[in-house]
């Protein structure tokens, strides 16, 4: 009985998954760009290499990252982040702690908002031993 339960549960989980991520594709801004690093993006560790960057329109709080040469996949949960001045184009802005680096905003189109990755517990960790992180940018071009 447990096992059926599973299953049902398994199952229904997995529906939703393909259906949100059909749903992302819809009505996306979709982007690609090429990370020079391997990075942490919320929980997940992603290598170095080509992503599309999906942001959905009609849902700010959501991005996907695909790589392009890899099976890594990473749906990012967001809030919206204002700044006092506009980028000058797309990007992807990373934390930077010595040798590891976190995504922590996306900014999706020239605006003075953006989206925010809430920090990961790996990247708390860094701040609780009172590391000073360096951001770096990679640019996002149209796909």
């Amino acid at each position: 009985m447990k096992r059926k339960l599973y299953l049902v549960g398994l199952a229904i989980s997995m529906a939703l998954v393909l259906l949100a991520g059909q749903a992302i594709a819809q009505n996306s801004e979709i982007f690609m760009c090429t990370v020079p690093f391997a990075f942490h993006a919320g929980p997940v560790k992603m290598p170095a290499g080509q992503y599309i960057v999906k942001i959905p329109s009609s849902q700010k709080g959501l991005i996907c990252l695909e790589s392009v040469k890899s099976a890594h996949t990473a749906m990012l949960l967001t809030s919206p982040f204002v700044q006092g001045k506009s980028p000058a184009s797309a990007k992807l802005v990373f934390n930077r702690y010595g040798a590891t680096y976190f995504l922590t905003k996306v900014w999706s189109s020239v605006s003075a908002s953006g989206q925010e990755l809430m920090k990961s517990k790996a990247e708390k960790e860094f701040v609780q031993q009172a590391r000073i992180p360096e951001t770096v940018d990679v640019a996002l071009s149209h796909r």
